[in-house]
């Protein structure tokens, strides 16, 4: 299982400002990757994966999405997931 997290946010929202050391706590400690798109900036990928709420984080295992957060998330609902693939 190889398990990555990409975080869409910007940097406008109050709700991905407080997300983020969220998410970056909690893949630091699991040995996950994570990326970080500002919607403002890095339009392909955010287009590819038609995000239009923020903050969203994608779930990718091996290469292939799995789960779609929306809105604030936190370390209880990541691990939930993570226990069910």
């Amino acid at each position: 299982m190889t398990i990555s997290f990409i975080e869409f946010g910007a940097p406008w929202c109050p709700a991905c400002i407080g997300q983020e050391p969220i998410t970056k706590e909690f893949c630091d400690k699991n040995g996950y990757d994570l990326t970080i798109v500002n919607v403002d900036t890095d339009n392909s990928i955010t287009e590819q994966y038609t995000v239009t709420t923020l903050p969203t984080i994608l779930l990718i295992d091996n290469g292939v999405l799995q789960h779609t957060f929306t809105g604030f998330t936190n370390s209880i609902k990541f691990k939930r997931v993570i226990s069910e693939l």
